[in-house]
């Protein structure tokens, strides 16, 4: 995630699940957006990968 003049930019968000052997490709961020009429909001949520199913992870 970058912050440019207070906003937020999500990079490589289209490539989701991909079972791969290196530990640093077993983690993503899941990116929810929602529009509305008068209002935009978004929220992420980090998960892991295991055996090429999504795991959220939760604080």
């Amino acid at each position: 995630i970058e912050k440019y003049k207070q906003k937020s930019i999500y990079y490589s968000i289209g490539n989701f699940i991909f079972d791969q052997n290196k530990p640093i490709n077993s983690k993503g961020l899941l990116v929810q957006l929602n529009v509305s009429k008068n209002d935009v909001t978004f929220n992420h949520s980090e998960f892991t990968i295991e055996k090429c199913t999504p795991k959220v992870l939760y604080d």
